[in-house]
């Protein structure tokens, strides 16, 4: 008898692909290039559908991304979501996408100013029992410091 595959979990590859399929977007997982690390699994960026206990921060879709602490601070997370950002306004054409970040994570606020979001509102995030700030940028040219992304 062959072996069962395993039951599907939230999350799994198998449920990913459905959404890409269905959405036209979702996570992109993030390799290693580096060739003593190649192919490592360093985290995930990409477009997702805010879950529905955070339905408060709108019905955009939500820009996220999370590395392991070791590909922390060389610039991955910011280069990844700009990636994600620019796919969903030119191929997607979405008018406008958000990003929910804790307060305290200065490192994601880092990147999401890089990206030309603002801060839009807060919001109450059950799971953790937090208020969470929802950031938002919308498509066209945007400031960032001195440079203008187009």
């Amino acid at each position: 008898m062959a072996p069962r595959p395993p039951p599907s979990r939230p999350g799994a590859p198998v449920e990913r692909s459905a959404i890409v399929k269905d959405h036209g977007y979702g996570p992109w997982v993030l390799e290693s290039r580096e060739p003593d690390r190649l192919g490592e699994f360093l985290g995930f960026a990409g477009l997702a559908h805010v879950p529905p206990f955070l339905a408060e921060a709108g019905p955009d879709p939500e820009l996220g991304w999370r590395l392991k602490r070791s590909a922390w601070g060389q610039g991955l997370a910011t280069e990844a979501a700009v990636a994600a950002r620019d796919d969903a306004f030119r191929r997607l054409g979405l008018p406008e996408m958000i990003s929910i970040i804790h307060p305290e994570n200065v490192r994601s606020q880092r990147v999401a100013v890089k990206l030309g979001m603002r801060v839009a509102r807060r919001i109450d995030n059950p799971a953790i029992g937090r208020r969470v700030d929802v950031w938002s940028v919308v498509s066209g040219p945007v400031d960032v410091g001195r440079h203008h992304i187009t």
